[in-house]
């Protein structure tokens, strides 16, 4: 029998298929494994006392992969404990070009400005959050806890209320501006706003009645915008809440117009246990 000799056509597809890139899920797995690998060795190097063969190993890595946040964060961790944690920024920034979506990478970049009082660099690093994630009302909150760390609370107040003005839905911004009007000693602009915070639907009721216990001060000034709110509110437990804050602050006659306004609406076997409640707050 004659064997046939692999002609030039099967010669082509053969070095085609060696030569051709792999999927794209292969390249990605390959990359994560190169990648846990690194960050492990680090890692290693790190617990051995060999910090700059660490901080070297992962500088080279990143050179080559610079969107790897493992390898990133581990870079920060390695630098920090040199005390030369500034030094990740570039690499912060590199990482930024690639993915300026990364949440988790801004607000390292914010950490590491106000760790090394890089102040006048924070507006524009936080500017730039705000546009790289339009709508979206994190990076307002976790750039205000920055600020009321670094820059005081009226810092971090100027930026929730920026937020407010630039999101569709700026109830969902409230409560964390009533928590520092409150810190302020702000109490009516405190109950204004976590009043404002139950416009959005996914504010607890609860959340806010932990809040306002908290609050000192006259009452004509500190419930009523609450009382409205949580009067005028979606569901039996808005209403229910607004009787406890009445009794709360001692308002007794609004409490009983609006606890018999609420028990006319619960299912009769629920008013017994309401009133029992009422009476055991009042």
């Amino acid at each position: 029998m004659r064997v046939r000799g692999k002609g030039p056509g099967l010669i082509g597809l053969a070095t085609a298929v060696l030569l051709a890139p792999l999927p794209a899920t292969a390249q990605a797995g390959g990359g994560q494994a190169r990648e846990s690998r690194v960050v492990r060795e680090a890692s290693g190097l790190e617990w051995r006392g060999r910090i700059q063969e660490a901080e070297a190993l992962l500088e080279e890595f990143l050179a080559e992969s610079p969107t790897s946040s493992a390898g990133l964060f581990a870079l920060e961790r390695v630098l920090r404990t040199q005390g030369r944690v500034g030094e990740v920024l570039p690499w912060a920034d590199r990482y930024l070009e690639g993915d300026p979506s990364s949440s988790a990478v801004r607000y390292m970049k914010l950490r590491v400005l106000v760790d090394e009082d890089s102040l006048a660099a924070l507006g524009p690093a936080a500017d730039a959050w705000f546009a790289a994630e339009p709508g979206t009302p994190d990076p307002y909150r976790e750039v205000a806890r920055l600020y009321q760390r670094a820059l005081g609370s009226e810092a971090a107040l100027a930026v929730l209320e920026k937020g407010q003005e630039t999101l569709s839905q700026p109830g969902v911004l409230a409560l964390a501006v009533g928590d520092i009007r409150a810190e302020m000693g702000d109490g009516p602009g405190a109950a204004r706003e976590w009043a404002r915070a139950l416009e959005d639907p996914d504010t607890e009721v609860g959340a806010v009645l932990r809040r306002v216990g908290g609050l000192e001060g006259d009452p004509q000034q500190l419930a009523p915008p609450l009382l409205d709110a949580l009067a005028g509110g979606p569901t039996l437990e808005h209403r229910q809440a607004a009787v406890e804050v009445a009794i709360g602050f001692g308002m007794d006659d609004d409490a009983v117009e609006l606890g018999r306004a609420l028990l006319e609406e619960l299912p009769p076997g629920e008013r017994s246990g309401f009133l029992l409640g009422v009476a055991t707050r009042a």
